[in-house]
């Protein structure tokens, strides 16, 4: 008895330091990164048939404003995140990877749109972390109901702006599937 009240107070005692010096988020980031690199949480494809009602407007590193509709005519890769939420840093190094991959293609942007307050943050994160991708800072005061939704949420878009992938949560974007969509949307 005596040692499992022990073996209580060492787990307590574990979980609350991880949480009092702010670790949490970067151990449960690594490890929703091991689920993601099994494989099973991959994004779904969704086809809507109708443009997303609403602006969407969005800052870069520089405060340059934007909006979506700057980027009509191109493949848009849309990721709402935050420094905060472990499973939006679980599935970021994927997402770098996928960048990679096409941050010479003029037909395919990357939108990685910070949700959060303080955009100094979010700066900090991509640095630290030796990301690739721009990141931007959401302004829009009342985002269109499509992009309203967990952290993290991520949208494939066509040229014509139609939803081609929606997924809610984390996933790994650094496969086949992905690929194949952005390369039929690049034909389309």
């Amino acid at each position: 008895m005596r040692r499992n009240i022990i073996e209580w107070i060492i787990l307590i005692a574990a979980f609350a330091i991880l949480y009092l010096t702010g670790w949490y988020v970067p151990v449960a980031a690594k490890l929703q990164q091991l689920v993601l690199a099994t494989g099973i949480i991959s994004p779904e494809s969704e086809v809507l048939q109708k443009p997303i009602e609403g602006e969407l407007i969005f800052s870069n590193t520089k405060g340059k404003i934007f909006s979506l509709s700057d980027k009509s005519g191109k493949v848009v890769f849309v990721n709402f995140w935050a420094s905060w939420c472990p499973p939006c840093l679980a599935e970021m190094p994927n997402i770098n990877q996928l960048y990679q991959d096409y941050a010479d293609n003029d037909e395919v942007v990357f939108l990685m749109i910070s949700v959060e307050d303080n955009f100094e943050k979010s700066k900090a994160l991509v640095k630290r972390k030796g990301f690739d991708f721009q990141i931007y800072h959401v302004e829009s005061l009342n985002l269109p109901a499509i992009y309203k939704g967990t952290l993290p949420t991520t949208f494939l878009l066509s040229k014509d702006g139609k939803v081609l992938m929606q997924h809610e949560g984390m996933a790994n974007y650094d496969n086949e599937q992905t690929r194949t969509l952005i390369k039929k949307a690049l034909d389309d």
